[in-house]
């Protein structure tokens, strides 16, 4: 214990007993650092490599055609733009490897090289949060028998100015919010099992988006110029709230949306895209798809052959949607389809072909051959509303007003054998229910106001008896009414 002076009444001392302490060291306590072997405080601040546990690129040498290869897998960055004066930018080598543009630009010059390669062998590779410019790829996942590296992310990138395509992806990718735009070639290329999340291509002079098979596309769209197609989707791919807009589709069959055999397509749409070809097609899906709430609006057709809105064979459509497509082609439809298809409760309107002769196949509502067609909407179309060839079933659809101002079109036409026409209701069109061959059966549907005839059946068909149903006197309150003229429950009714 030490004696300390204390004063008492101005300048008087006197000595008393004052306890002191020991000052505690400098050395972190317990509380703020972690304990070495002997139970010791130790410091808790990081290390610089703690602190930025990546590599600087520009610490990575290249060689005379790289600017940097990098060869350890690890986390990589740029600090700034990099202007490529070799043949290419960046080389990965090894697996698992991430690189951070860090919104930093990769540049070449001539549309020649790579911005970034990633070797067949370089598998898990990360790019992202950046943008490359003026290269033949921009970012490209080198082949090997066929496949690319696996299992990559391409994640905020922006590709431009590429000779050949923006983003060349491998197999297994995921590219994630990714741009490209004005490349000379594709502007998003994808290998087999790649999934596309909210990636857009827009004025690319090739493909907007073109995938391998087995792909998932989510909320992606290809606009604005890309005249190879839109987004052409390889066999089995899964596509969900894409759309194709604005094509100037220059092929001799040109699709907005295209996915191959097997596929799914959900709430996608092609819309304005124009078509010089001879076939042009707004959505285009191959055998064995299945589309739901897809739509195919305002695409217009200059070419010599054909057009059709929405294409598919021996897949299911339930309420996609046809509505106002042009063409000055031969043939052309809203919706087309063929080979054991079901269409169900989709709707084609105000689709229109201004070649001439108008005939019964140019501006179609829907054209099908041995397929069903149930609870469908086809109305204001040039030509036919609803056409079926043979063995279709037709049943509960509605279709009003087709073939007016060009005298070509009814509200159903069959024109081959073994058709079922069953309940549908035919208003305003040139003809309202036609069939041009024998052996169908038509039975339960109504007809009005059709300016050319109500009914217009060929002899050796199997029909319900055909009733003008008579006009009823004004109903008010809770009975009345004339009746329908029959209580045949097969009949078909005329009114």
């Amino acid at each position: 214990m030490n004696t300390t002076l204390i004063p008492v009444l101005g300048t008087a001392f006197f000595a008393a007993a004052v306890p002191s302490f020991a000052q505690g060291g400098l050395t972190p306590t317990q509380a703020n650092g972690a304990l070495d072997g002997a139970d010791n405080p130790q410091p808790s601040m990081k290390t610089l490599a703690q602190v930025e546990p990546r590599l600087d690129l520009s610490t990575v040498s290249g060689d005379a055609d790289y600017h940097h290869i990098i060869t350890v897998p690890g986390s990589y960055y740029l600090t700034g733009n990099l202007a490529v004066t070799k043949t290419h930018g960046i080389d990965v080598r090894a697996a698992g490897v991430t690189l951070d543009l860090m919104g930093f630009e990769i540049s070449g010059a001539g549309g020649t090289g790579h911005g970034i390669e990633v070797d067949a062998t370089a598998h898990r590779c990360t790019i992202r949060n950046g943008s490359l410019s003026g290269f033949s790829h921009g970012v490209r996942s080198f082949p090997s028998a066929g496949a690319g590296s696996i299992a990559g992310l391409a994640a905020d990138l922006a590709v431009t100015g590429c000779s050949t395509a923006g983003l060349d992806l491998g197999t297994s990718w995921t590219a994630r919010s990714c741009r490209a735009h004005h490349n000379q070639g594709i502007g998003i290329l994808a290998g087999d099992g790649c999934h596309l999340v909210g990636c857009t291509s827009r004025s690319n002079s090739g493909d907007g988006i073109q995938t391998g098979d087995s792909c998932t596309l989510q909320g992606c769209s290809a606009d604005e110029n890309n005249p190879g197609n839109g987004i052409h989707a390889g066999d089995g791919c899964t596509l969900a709230d894409c759309t194709a807009r604005a094509n100037v589709l220059n092929a001799n069959q040109a699709f907005g949306i295209r996915a191959g055999e097997g596929s799914t397509l959900t709430n996608c749409a092609a819309r304005e895209n124009q078509c010089a070809g001879n076939t042009g097609y707004g959505i285009w899906a191959g055998g064995g798809s299945s589309l739901h709430n897809c739509s195919a609006s305002f695409n217009r057709h200059t070419g010599p052959i054909a057009a059709y809105g929405i294409f598919a064979d021996r897949s299911t459509l339930r309420g996609c949607t046809a509505v106002s497509n042009s063409s000055t082609g031969t043939v052309s439809w809203g919706i087309a389809v063929s080979n054991q298809c079901t269409l169900v409760a989709c709707t084609s309107s105000s689709n229109v072909n201004s070649s001439a002769p108008a005939t019964f196949d140019k501006g179609g509502g829907i054209f099908a051959s041995g397929c069903t067609i149930r609870e469908c909407t086809v109305a204001a179309n040039s030509g036919d509303g609803i056409r079926v060839r043979f063995r279709s079933f037709v049943s509960g659809n509605t279709c009003d007003f087709n073939g007016i101002g060009t005298g070509a079109g009814s509200g159903i036409h069959a024109t081959d054998t073994g058709n079922t026409i069953l309940a549908n209701n035919a208003t305003g069109n040139v003809r309202g229910i036609r069939v041009d061959d024998r052996n169908n059966l038509i039975i339960k549907n109504s007809a009005s106001q059709n300016s050319t005839a109500n009914f217009d059946i060929v002899a050796a068909n199997k029909v319900g008896v055909v009733v003008s149903a008579p006009g009823s006197p004004a109903i008010f309150g809770s009975s009345g009414g004339a009746g329908v003229g029959t209580t045949d429950p097969w009949a078909n009714l005329s009114y």
